[in-house]
């Protein structure tokens, strides 16, 4: 403090209160400094690195848990993936099966103009889809096909051409119903 009053007094200044208060700013300033940097300051930067550091641990601690619900969301995705190609593996072994079965039961539409059958036959089969080519068939086309088909299978439209499978109803059992030798001629009108 020596050299705040050697300043004054070279400077040619004598009052005693100035250089009293400069000395007392300058002691106070000092006191508050920690290598250079006030004190205030100082504490403000470590609060705002010690705040830092909890919010890096906070969102390390949230990488960590989001690490986790992915590894377990993959397993789920990796087992989801293999239920799917199972059922899809299901669902293509049927649709073949089906188209299997329709590409046989449709053999019953390919009916020359002399075979007796041939008039029934093309009045009906306009209901159905019929592709060029066996893979041009879709799951929607097979489906409408056997169902349209069904009816017809049980009540013996086919006749002789096609041997409907046994149908176990009621109407099957007999009774006092009268038929006739050809099944097609209840269609004639």
């Amino acid at each position: 403090m020596s050299k705040v009053s050697k300043l004054f007094a070279d400077a040619g200044v004598d009052n005693a209160e100035l250089i009293t208060g400069v000395e007392q700013l300058l002691t106070t300033a000092e006191s508050q400094k920690s290598d250079g940097i006030p004190k205030g300051r100082f504490n403000e930067v470590i609060a705002e690195r010690n705040n830092l550091k909890a919010d890096v641990a906070e969102l390390e601690a949230k990488i960590t848990g989001l690490e986790t619900k992915l590894n377990d969301s993959k397993e789920k995705i990796k087992a989801a993936k293999a239920v799917q190609d199972e059922l899809d593996e299901f669902k293509n072994k049927a649709f073949n099966e089906n188209k299997d079965n329709w590409l046989e039961k449709s053999k019953v539409f390919d009916v020359g103009e002399d075979d007796k059958n041939f008039a029934k036959i093309e009045k009906i089969k306009g209901d159905f889809i019929f592709k060029d080519k066996p893979e041009e068939y879709t799951e929607q086309d097979i489906a409408h096909n056997l169902s349209m088909l069904k009816p017809y299978e049980k009540i013996g439209y086919f006749g002789g051409t096609y041997t409907p499978p046994d149908i176990e109803d009621d109407r099957s059992k007999g009774g006092s119903e009268t038929t006739t030798d050809d099944p097609l001629d209840a269609f004639d009108g």
